[in-house]
Parts: structure tokens; C-alpha cells; sequence
């Protein structure tokens, strides 16, 4: 089975959970595509609850007491423009997908990495 690891495109679905017991379709999901490990810090924290988990894998994040900025470091851009999801106090994050990424992607990504820490005020 693949697992998530460095230079992985990985495919996640993320759902805004209102409360602990709250049944998975309470709130849209969205889905998300990025490639694993290429942030110029390293991993992130949200890369770090995600390594090694494996394509039906889920995990519940408890939201309400992090720096949304600093958890999700780069991959803040992935859940660009709309935001909203993240002002929930959990966060379900269910893995979709993992193939190795392609050179171009690998590229593409990282230079959109790049424009993001372009250093305005807009993000």
C-alpha cells in the first residue's frame, strides 16, 4: 500500500467539523492536491500528523487553539481563496489519493510555493 512521503502527490478531503460528534456530512467537503514535502522549512506540522498514513486513512484535528498559518505553513495555499473551512474548531482530513508527483508537477508546485511567500498582504 502507498503511504505518504516526500515528493508524493497526495489527495486529501477536508471537512469542517463543528463539534466532536459531528456525523462526516454535516459540512461540505473540499478536496485538496498537493505535493508532500516540498516547503522551504521543511515539513509542516500538518505534513507531520499526515506522514505515512495510507489512501482511506483519516484523522480529526482539534483547530481551535493553533495558528492555522503556522500549522499549515505552505500548504496554506492549497486551501486558497476560501478560507472559511478553516475557522471551524476541527477539521477531518481523510486521504484520498498518493502517487508519486512527475517532474512537471514537481516544478509547477514549487513555483507556486514560491509566488505565495511573495511577501504582500494579500494571503
Amino acid at each position: 500500500m502507498e503511504k505518504i512521503g516526500h515528493l508524493k502527490l497526495v489527495t486529501i478531503e477536508v471537512q469542517a467539523l463543528s463539534d466532536p460528534q459531528a456525523s462526516p456530512n454535516d459540512q461540505p467537503g473540499r478536496s485538496i492536491s498537493f505535493i508532500f514535502g516540498l516547503g522551504p522549512g521543511g515539513l509542516t506540522p500538518f505534513e507531520m500528523k499526515l506522514w505515512g498514513k495510507g489512501v482511506g486513512e483519516e484523522l480529526v484535528l482539534e483547530t481551535k487553539k493553533l495558528d492555522m498559518q503556522s500549522f499549515l505553513g505552505h500548504n496554506l495555499l492549497w486551501f486558497l481563496p476560501d478560507t472559511k473551512l478553516l475557522q471551524y474548531p476541527r477539521l477531518r482530513v481523510e486521504v484520498k489519493g498518493i502517487k508519486q508527483a512527475g517532474d512537471r508537477e514537481v516544478i509547477r508546485a514549487m513555483a507556486e510555493i514560491t509566488e505565495f511567500g511573495h511577501g504582500c498582504s494579500c494571503c
